[in-house]
């Protein structure tokens, strides 16, 4: 699993409560049912044909599916199909479970109704072992059994709720499903808004507050003008590249609710959705207003933001400040990375447009310095080479405004003398380069190799500390401050 860059840290945060990924199993639970729900049965349709049920995938046509984490969350997006195997009378199902995902139940199919005996087990972990078991109050087990309607190609639980289990014959459970259907035909994937050809666009900065902890927001968005209809891009810091569509009629554009496409973290899938919202448009001073509006993803918050304004940018050539590398991590690191910041800054202090802005790292091997090539085959997320990057762009995996993966051996990362970063500013008919910020890696090495164990020496005898800086080991001792070689340096 990679290192988590800044923008992935605070998403792990939102998300703690909401969503499948960062769920962690504890102790098995009681079902919490609602009174309302515990004598609803699901709806069953009699059969009307006979074909038979044959293998293949099937999809979630509907019910839900619930994992514990600090209560009750639906899970169901992260469920999205199971595999059903059929040999004669023999059924078996795969991926009923969330927390042993390849395992498998066998049942009898007598005529359109199959049985699985409840209890079966699915493995053992940390907790013990777990099996799935069926229930229709919530309470008492029960067999989990399945109506197979030939003329639909569905196959409707019959049994209330499914349930991953730490016991065979008793509701303690850690996730379960209600009331079920799945069939062969895949649902259907909502379309996602696209900026027609020919609109021009302008950068517009997005200030409001976070809807939960209320700090303070601030990015860049695009907005584009085709008659009365307004796109908007970057509405979603988890989905940047996404467009949302609105209708502007007496100042007002009204946003319906919106698809924005589905969030990948770790191969979790998460797909996006803008709720309904309106943004009030003073085109005298190019600025939208919006109250509040809501991202949500499998029917729980995932964004929110409140107070918000979009103000146009001013478009001004300038030079871009100095970026920084903040830190370079290679020994005994899982995935060796680059950390940096791009300073959207002009020397004289303007604000530089994210759409204009790129940059290129350089490496120096002796006298002798040239372009870093990011690699298709060292970066495999990419459909092309890379050398110079778009500030806005990132490949999800490897590439990041504010961090990059060293994929390439560390017998080539030693190879370099220095590791450089420069910003590119193209706006206003103008083309500026920052000045190239130099991270020394031979000093890392150094620090590495060398000097690592005389400085874990002496901090133990002298209490020193070493840290580096501006890409120079530096051992601070008795209140000075020394570098690699041991020159007072302040």
């Amino acid at each position: 699993m990679k290192k988590i860059l800044s923008l992935f840290c605070a998403m792990a945060i939102i998300f703690s409560a909401s969503a499948a990924p960062f769920a962690k199993k504890v102790a098995a639970q009681k079902i919490e049912v609602p009174a309302a729900l515990k004598t609803v049965k699901p709806v069953q349709r009699a059969p009307q044909a006979t074909a038979a049920l044959e293998s293949g995938t099937y999809y979630t046509q509907s019910g839900n599916f619930y994992v514990y984490d600090e209560g009750w969350v639906d899970y169901t997006s992260e469920m999205p199909s199971i595999t059903v195997a059929v040999e004669g009378s023999k059924v078996t199902i795969t991926g009923l479970a969330y927390w042993f995902d390849e395992a498998s139940i066998q049942g009898t199919m007598d005529g359109n109704t199959i049985t699985f005996a409840n209890g079966q087990l699915l493995g053992t972990d940390q907790y013990g072992d777990e099996y799935l078991i069926g229930s229709n109050d919530g309470e008492t087990v029960c067999d989990i059994v399945f109506t197979f309607d030939p003329e639909a190609n569905t196959l409707t639980s019959n049994t209330m709720y499914i349930m991953e289990s730490e016991k065979a014959d008793e509701v303690s459970i850690y996730t379960y499903w209600y009331s079920p259907v799945f069939g062969v035909d895949e649902p259907e994937t909502p379309e996602v808004v696209a900026l027609p050809d020919g609109v021009q666009t302008s950068s517009y900065k997005f200030e409001g507050k976070d809807a939960d902890d209320e700090s303070a927001v601030a990015f860049q968005v695009l907005v584009g003008f085709d008659g009365s209809d307004v796109y908007i891009q970057g509405l979603s810091q988890f989905l940047p590249d996404a467009w949302v569509k609105g209708t502007l009629a007496a100042g007002v554009v009204t946003i319906p609710e919106t698809y924005l496409g589905v969030f990948e973290y770790y191969g979790y899938k998460f797909p996006f959705t803008l709720a309904a919202t309106t943004m009030t448009y003073d085109a005298t001073n190019n600025k939208f207003t919006c109250a509040s509006y809501t991202i949500t993803t499998s029917g729980s918050s995932a964004e929110g933001y409140k107070n918000v304004t979009l103000t146009k940018m001013a478009e001004v050539a300038a030079t871009p400040v100095e970026p920084e590398i903040k830190e370079f991590a290679v020994a005994d690191e899982d995935y060796p990375f680059v950390e940096f910041t791009i300073n959207m800054t002009g020397t004289n202090g303007e604000e530089l447009l994210a759409a204009k802005t790129s940059y290129i790292f350089y490496v120096q091997k002796g006298n002798e310095s040239s372009p870093l090539v990011f690699t298709t085959d060292l970066y495999t997320k990419l459909e092309a080479n890379m050398t110079e990057i778009p500030y806005t762009f990132s490949d999800e995996y490897d590439i990041y405004n504010d961090g990059i993966y060293l994929n390439q051996s560390e017998s080539e990362l030693r190879s370099w003398d220095k590791l450089g970063l420069q910003t590119i500013y193209r706006a206003a008919g103008e083309e500026h380069k920052s000045t190239i910020n130099w991270f020394d890696v031979h000093a890392y090495w150094v620090a590495v190799d060398g000097g690592e164990s005389a400085v874990e020496n002496a901090e133990v005898a002298l209490k020193a500390v070493k840290r580096i800086e501006n890409g120079q080991l530096i051992i601070e001792k008795n209140g000075k401050l020394y570098n690699v070689l041991g020159t007072i340096v302040k």
